[in-house]
């Protein structure tokens, strides 16, 4: 049964319905909160005005996966809401910066030390260092 709300999820994407992708992706993240997949799919549907309701969703996959992989993606995800909440709380744009100071991520301390912590156990022969390793080292500031 719970297959068919990420099913539902995916099928409610490919025809950009936001809300009902939104509402069948929390369905699976109630019964397997850490699924990235569900999580990225969530968050990628709440409104773009809403980003701390996407931060949310994200954050909580986060905690609940315990893969170095997996809460790597979830966090690279993750940093576009932080730092969009953080810009709109400080009375900035949201979604570009003034001041090639705060590029990449100017607010998004916390996240950026946790996926820095995570890259350091990472197995050199994980396939998370090819298939994230440019998003991570951006996201790092390399």
């Amino acid at each position: 049964m719970d297959h068919e709300y990420l099913t539902n999820a995916r099928e409610a994407l490919a025809r950009r319905d936001a809300a009902g992708t939104l509402m069948w992706a929390k369905k699976y993240l109630d019964i397997h909160p850490g699924d990235i997949g569900a999580a990225k799919m969530a968050g990628r549907a709440v409104d773009t005005d809403k980003p701390a309701e996407a931060a949310a969703i994200l954050r909580r996959a986060v905690e609940h996966n315990s893969e170095p992989s997996a809460r790597a993606a979830l966090i690279c995800e993750l940093l576009p809401y932080v730092e969009r909440c953080e810009r709109i709380k400080r009375g900035l744009p949201p979604d570009h910066v003034l001041d090639m100071a705060e590029f990449p991520f100017h607010f998004s301390d916390s996240e950026i030390a946790a996926l820095r912590s995570i890259c350091s156990h990472l197995k050199p022969d994980d396939p998370a260092r090819l298939s994230l390793g440019p998003a991570i080292a951006f996201v790092l500031g390399a």
